[in-house]
């Protein structure tokens, strides 16, 4: 199998997130997201990002990681012009975590919204974080198994897990809106819009999943489930 394309957004967790993709047995190759407006962000754990990545690298699947740096500050990444596009037209499958989920959202809105800022991410409606502090965690997931469209393609990442299973969660900013051609796949009281998957107009077939949670610090049985089903969505 190709490798799996990992996007740095400058994540706390990267060594964690290399760590779960390479235990499904796959090379993970990772490439710095740039800060908007900046060559090279200082810093950079791996090169920058370019759209000529995707034929050098021939990648199975991406994955955007967490950041700390919210999507509409000065310090908020966003990949090169073109590149989200180009990872569409080839159907390389996308895995976005929690900043990642959310600059996932922002991509595809922006994408078919004729290059409009759409408003996808914002503060946490409640006005408090999610859990309320760091012992929270990890918190109860919902995976929505009542909902067809939800249960179908939340698989692709759920698959094995219960209805409810332990995540490790830490936010502020979210999605508030789901973006065109999206299905909720699951959430929680206070982020309902916690998983997401996204079908280009005209397909059924989805091409991108988003997760609100960080699954490659989250319990092991999270952990394995997540990266395994995501890993087998890329073949």
């Amino acid at each position: 199998m190709m490798p799996v394309l990992l996007l740095d957004c400058d994540s706390r967790s990267i060594v964690e997130l290399v760590a779960a993709v390479r235990a499904e047995g796959v090379s993970a190759i990772g490439r710095t997201v740039p800060i908007q407006g900046m060559a090279k962000p200082e810093g950079a754990r791996f090169p920058v990002l370019s759209i000529d990545d995707l034929a050098s690298i021939e990648p199975a699947g991406a994955v955007i990681s967490g950041t700390p740096h919210y999507l509409y500050t000065a310090r908020g990444r966003i990949p090169p012009e073109g590149f989200f596009p180009a990872l569409l037209e080839r159907r390389i499958p996308v895995l976005g975590i929690c900043g990642g989920h959310e600059l996932l959202a922002h991509l595809i809105a922006k994408h078919h919204a004729g290059g409009r800022t759409p408003r996808v991410v914002g503060v946490n409606p409640f006005g408090r974080y999610e859990p309320a502090d760091m012992a929270g965690n990890p918190c109860e997931f919902e995976w929505y198994v009542d909902r067809p469209a939800a249960f179908e393609r939340g698989g692709l990442l759920f698959e094995g897990l219960p209805h409810r299973f332990p995540v490790w969660m830490w936010h502020v900013h979210q999605i508030h809106v789901l973006p065109p051609f999206c299905t909720a796949l699951g959430g929680t009281r206070e982020t309902p819009f916690g998983a997401i998957s996204y079908s280009p107009p005209g397909s059924l077939a989805p091409v991108a999943l988003g997760v609100q949670f960080h699954p490659e610090v989250s319990p092991e049985v999270t952990r394995r489930a997540v990266f395994s089903n995501f890993v087998r969505f890329c073949k």
